[in-house]
């Protein structure tokens, strides 16, 4: 399984449990599959607070037994419109990734190794000859 894998689950039980508009973790926890990684449903609740998904309403008491959290006050949620689920098998989104500067070869100006250099003013020492 993958991290998309369990948060599409989450995701998922979080939508199911919504109740007029509000999501109460301790309806949620019970149809998490014992499959997801504790520490991957706390990351997906933040995920959805930030993308403005999820908005602390108020707080209740946890019924949570196995996290030794009984009794705690947790956070009550309020949608603010549907839960996006997307699909497990997703592609990730593509990285985002800077121009490289131009690749060269060229010997070590000590050694003479074999190094590769970058534009015009690019390292001219390996990594053994540099100081």
């Amino acid at each position: 399984m993958t991290p998309r894998h369990y948060d599409h689950a989450i995701r998922t039980a979080i939508a199911r449990a919504a109740h007029d508009g509000l999501v109460n973790p301790n309806d949620v926890r019970p149809l998490i599959p014992a499959w997801v990684v504790p520490k991957q449903i706390g990351l997906t609740y933040r995920r959805l607070r930030q993308d403005g998904v999820l908005v602390e309403f108020d707080h209740v008491r946890s019924t949570d037994t196995a996290g030794r959290n009984v009794g705690k006050m947790v956070p009550r949620y309020r949608l603010t419109g549907p839960v996006p689920i997307g699909e497990p098998d997703a592609p990730p989104p593509l990285p985002v990734t800077r121009p490289r500067r131009e690749q060269q070869n060229g010997p070590c100006a000590g050694c003479q190794a074999e190094i590769v250099r970058y534009g015009e003013q690019g390292r001219t020492l390996c990594d053994w000859c540099a100081p």
